[in-house]
């Protein structure tokens, strides 16, 4: 059976892109502050990945998400 490796040059561009906006910004507190993930994931999708399409990016955000239950965080306090 085929392995699947960790090089993600091999994988597809918008897996590809999911995979490096989660790990970009789901480390980064500062892109979430005050900002649903899905929101921060388009937000750096859209800086870091210009040549996919808007449906593009909001189909990885989605994807990427990893608080899906919607609504921006609770402020501390």
């Amino acid at each position: 059976s085929a392995r699947v490796g960790t090089n993600h040059a091999d994988y597809p561009p918008e897996l590809r892109a999911a995979i490096e906006a989660f790990t970009a910004v789901h480390a980064d507190s500062r892109a979430t502050a005050g900002k649903h993930p899905k929101q921060a994931l388009s937000d750096w999708l859209a800086e870091n990945k210009p040549e996919l399409s808007a449906n593009a990016r909001d189909r990885i955000a989605s994807v990427a998400n990893w608080q899906p239950g919607g609504g921006a965080p609770k402020t501390p306090g």
